[in-house]
């Protein structure tokens, strides 16, 4: 295999890790119902995601916001894993 080929399948598996590890993320966020817990929880979803797909969070966070972003995410998030 080129190199070329090998770093389009070594990104290809860094995409699918990464994917699956935010979706894990949103999840135990979604679940978690301490509001510091989920704002820890977010950045560290922030700490992983490209700039466009960041979660603004704002000086007054609820919530309703939370659950909001978390469920809009998954929604943008590419379906790199299929539920079975």
């Amino acid at each position: 295999m080129n190199n070329i080929k090998k770093e389009y399948v070594n990104n290809l598996i860094k995409l699918c890790l990464e994917t699956e590890y935010v979706n894990n993320l949103i999840k135990l966020c979604l679940e978690t119902e301490e509001i510091n817990r989920r704002i820890e929880l977010v950045n560290s979803i922030n700490d992983v995601l490209p700039y466009g797909l960041k979660i603004k969070i704002p000086s007054l966070i609820t919530n309703n916001y939370i659950d909001q972003k978390l469920y809009s995410l998954e929604e943008r998030l590419p379906r790199v894993f299929i539920d079975a």
